[in-house]
């Protein structure tokens, strides 16, 4: 798995400034308002072809969390504007390596602990070299 992908997505979602604080992986964090928690989630590597490329697929998680109480639509409206960020077929590279875009979507919202709960998949496909 190319940890290159995890940093084509993180680089990327920092770069868009979305307005809201950022709880990394492994990363010691207190929110103090509306946040998001990224995560690129990889499916096992495959053979694509009998040369030297394999393909990988996967999802790039979203969470935003907001306060519960605020009312649905900030979070929904958020969440809109982060998967408008992520159309089907874009390219985003790191150091070399592409992931492209193949699938948006944006489950139920669920309250949690004090917190709406707003969960983004953003699907995508990568090529690596073996």
């Amino acid at each position: 798995m190319s940890v290159k992908i995890d940093q084509a997505f993180v680089s990327d979602f920092i770069s868009q400034n979305f307005g809201l604080e950022i709880a990394h992986e492994n990363e010691a964090f207190g929110p103090s308002t509306s946040y998001a928690a990224i995560k690129a989630l990889h499916n096992p590597e495959r053979r694509k072809t009998f040369a030297d490329l394999n393909e990988i697929t996967g999802v790039f998680q979203v969470i935003l969390w907001f306060p519960e109480g605020e009312g649905a639509m900030p979070a929904k409206i958020k969440a809109q504007e982060i998967l408008d960020a992520y159309p089907i077929d874009r390219t985003l590279e790191y150091d070399g390596q592409s992931v492209s875009v193949t699938d948006l979507w944006r489950p139920d919202a669920v309250p949690e602990k004090g917190w709406y709960k707003v969960r983004l998949e953003i699907g995508w496909k990568a090529l690596t070299q073996r």
